[in-house]
């Protein structure tokens, strides 16, 4: 990653013709930092979509399919949805440091990464699952203005709409109450 680095600047700490007048030196931060952040998740994004499209790997974020992993090491009963509290290293993969999962009767897991909650509880977010997610499951028909994934029986998980489809187990999903 290119970084551009400003000229150290003179900075006077004392009225300038005083006989007490000294500069020092003063390194200036490197330019935009949050710019650069984006930068690097945006690639990473543009990798997992990369990798989804050739089957490598799951679509979502390096985080989100840790979060995964982490998922499935704890102990969610088969047909069951729960909210689970993040750890720390992984609370930032949600904006509640929550994650959702649901096990299905099948034994794959889904989870649902909630990326930023709005008014009424609105959210945009990601699902993302172990396996690939029955046609039967993402539902097409109208009266939905849009795809949405239904997990029926599994409470948030029952009207997700679909943003865009990364892969056959990775979703950016929605939730709009109106």
């Amino acid at each position: 990653m290119f970084t551009h680095q400003r000229k150290p600047q003179r900075v006077t700490t004392h009225p300038p013709g005083s006989k007490a007048a000294s500069q020092r030196l003063v390194q200036s931060p490197p330019v935009n930092l949050i710019m650069r952040t984006w930068r690097q998740r945006q690639w990473g994004h543009y990798l997992g979509v990369l990798m989804s499209l050739f089957g490598v790997g799951c679509g979502g974020s390096t985080q989100d399919a840790r979060v995964l992993e982490w998922v499935h090491a704890q102990s969610v009963a088969t047909e069951s949805t729960q909210g689970i509290s993040l750890p720390g290293d992984l609370a930032g993969a949600s904006a509640d440091a929550q994650v959702h999962v649901a096990r299905l009767a099948d034994g794959r897991t889904c989870i649902l990464l909630k990326k930023s909650i709005g008014w009424k509880s609105n959210f945009e977010g990601v699902l993302l699952c172990d396996a690939p997610l029955l046609p039967a499951e993402v539902v097409t028909a109208p009266p939905a203005p849009r795809a949405y994934v239904s997990l029926p029986g599994h409470a948030v998980f029952e009207e997700l709409y679909v943003r865009t489809q990364r892969d056959n187990r990775t979703f950016d999903v929605y939730f709009d109450l109106n």
